[in-house]
């Protein structure tokens, strides 16, 4: 990517203003998030852009940012950088409905647009492909019933435990 300062304007990528340092408070605990995964993506779990109803920006591996792009998820956007949450962990489905463990963020700058409003940007991100079955990952989070957990229908919850994850 060009830097922006040879065209004269500034540099707004994290670190730089606007964006401040999340405060590191809590590296016991996560939020796990699913997004829409793209129906036509039969082995890898990619976010489904083309949904016409509800396209799904985040999370953003481009900018590695979630939130810059949407408004979903404003209480988890909220919780990591209050919380000073360590670990984003993300979810999706694949195409046969096979429910997948897809990636992770490490969150470490946030940029607020109004009250309670943030997005994110992380320092380290990491997806896989075809992605880990939920149903099969309880080793990974230290005998932590991830598959059980993560049945109930909501866009975004805590983990609370102890992890070691790809």
């Amino acid at each position: 990517m060009k830097n922006n300062e040879d065209n004269g304007l500034p540099d707004v990528r994290p670190p730089n203003h606007p964006w401040k340092p999340i405060e590191q408070k809590s590296p016991n605990l996560a939020t796990i998030c699913f997004y829409y995964g793209d129906a036509k993506s039969l082995i890898v779990p990619i976010r489904d852009v083309s949904n016409r109803r509800d396209a799904k920006r985040d999370p953003n591996l481009e900018t590695e940012t979630y939130g810059l792009f949407s408004v979903c998820c404003e209480k988890e956007r909220k919780a990591i950088v209050e919380q000073g949450i360590t670990t984003q962990f993300f979810c999706t489905s694949r195409a046969d409905a096979t429910r997948v463990l897809s990636g992770y963020y490490k969150p470490a700058w946030y940029c607020q647009f109004g009250p309670g409003d943030y997005a994110i940007a992380a320092e380290k991100i990491r997806f896989v492909s075809p992605g880990f079955e939920l149903e099969k990952i309880v080793n990974f989070l230290n005998g932590f019933r991830v598959d059980e957990y993560v049945k109930v229908r909501t866009p975004w919850r805590y983990i609370r435990d102890n992890y070691c994850f790809f």
